[in-house]
């Protein structure tokens, strides 16, 4: 039986009312780029690659994993399929 569940609709960020802007620490763009490198230099194994974003709410620019997302709603989605 094929399962009509599918993780994008858990995850889908359109569907948010807030940002999460406000929990988040907020860099200039040299610093941004200084803690994503320091980062990936402390932390071998991560959800995806770790850089510097400029965020189009709040204007400053923050880091976090490229990529994270696709990988999470890869293995939720093996995970639905699989059961």
């Amino acid at each position: 039986m094929e399962s009509h569940w599918i993780a994008d609709h858990l995850y889908d960020l359109r569907l948010r009312s807030k940002s999460a802007c406000h929990k988040k620490k907020k860099y200039r763009r040299e610093e941004a780029r200084e803690k994503a490198f320091e980062y990936r230099g402390r932390v071998a194994m991560t959800f995806g690659f770790m850089s510097a974003y400029k965020c189009f709410r709040c204007t400053n620019w923050h880091i976090g994993h490229r990529g994270k997302k696709r990988a999470l709603l890869k293995a939720i989605n093996a995970q639905i399929l699989n059961d």
